[in-house]
């Protein structure tokens, strides 16, 4: 009678499955590998940068093996999708240059090629940026303002620092 006994002991513990405490520590065990997981991939994620834009990385600041301050930048980006063109001109040449107005400029890096671009922003540069008239000549002073002007197409070659020339 006591091997029958034994016997059913052992079905009912097989048919009841593992113990409360051991389904808990499994569970236990389950979740710290889940931690564990969640850490390596926020480790990966940290070593790779995501533009907050498409460009091109313009220039690297640190040099390899150089530790970075937390929130130092460590390269400039140049965004490429987005591109204008600024220069200045005399007051005098103002009156022909308003907002929304599309002019022609010519590109000398891009074999004297001619481009059309829109005004989108005029601004006086200030008083450091005055021409001062001779008291001789009995003219006025001329100030100086900056004018931003977007491509109307896309410009192939069209890079960031290349100068333009504005005849009115």
């Amino acid at each position: 009678m006591a091997g029958a006994a034994a016997a059913e002991s052992q079905y009912r513990l097989a048919v009841a499955g593992a113990q409360k405490e051991d389904k808990e520590s499994t569970a236990a065990m389950v979740s710290a590998a889940h931690g564990g997981v969640e850490q390596v991939q926020a480790v990966l994620d940290d070593a790779y940068l995501t533009a907050p834009f498409d460009g091109t990385i313009d220039q690297i600041y640190p040099e390899v093996g150089e530790l970075v301050a937390m929130g130092a930048p460590i390269m400039n980006l140049l965004r490429t999708d987005k591109r204008w063109i600024t220069f200045n001109v005399r007051e005098e040449l103002l009156n022909d240059l308003t907002m929304g107005k599309k002019i022609n400029v010519m590109v000398p890096a891009l074999g004297m090629k001619d481009i059309e671009v829109e005004i989108y922003f005029i601004r006086d540069m200030g008083s450091y940026a005055t021409w001062r008239s001779t008291k001789a000549t009995g003219e006025w002073d001329s100030r100086t303002f900056q004018i931003k002007a977007r491509p109307t197409q896309k410009v192939e070659g069209l890079r960031p620092g290349m100068s333009i020339i504005y005849k009115p």
